[in-house]
């Protein structure tokens, strides 16, 4: 398995690195909702409290909400682009290599397999 890792260049480590930072940015998001839940709980329970503070900390919520999903996205859409450049490198030398064959080696191999 680590013997891949020397096939991907420079551009897929770089998108490598975003989906890391993406999900960081994920991973923090996620773990402000409480925050801003716990922001909305206690003027509720409390007289007295403005309707603008539950809803100034339910809109901050639902820029946390959506920002995840957007971080969500962008790793997945960088996760499919290694993938896919790594796939596409992986077949290239396999196909190669099959075609580097000679036709004995080929002949050899057919017979051997019976």
């Amino acid at each position: 398995m680590l013997k891949v890792f020397k096939y991907i260049d420079k551009k897929q480590w770089a998108c490598i690195g975003f989906s890391i930072l993406f999900i960081i940015a994920q991973v923090w998001l996620d773990l402000k909702l409480p925050d801003y839940m716990s922001g909305i709980t206690s003027p509720v329970q409390t007289e007295g409290s403005l309707m603008s503070d539950i809803l100034t900390q339910g809109g901050y919520m639902l820029l946390c909400a959506f920002g995840s999903m957007g971080a969500s996205f962008i790793v997945g859409f960088f996760a499919a682009k290694v993938a896919a450049g790594l796939a596409r490198t992986l077949r290239d030398k396999v196909y190669d290599k099959t075609m580097s064959f000679s036709m004995e080696e080929i002949d050899r191999f057919s017979i051997s397999s019976l």
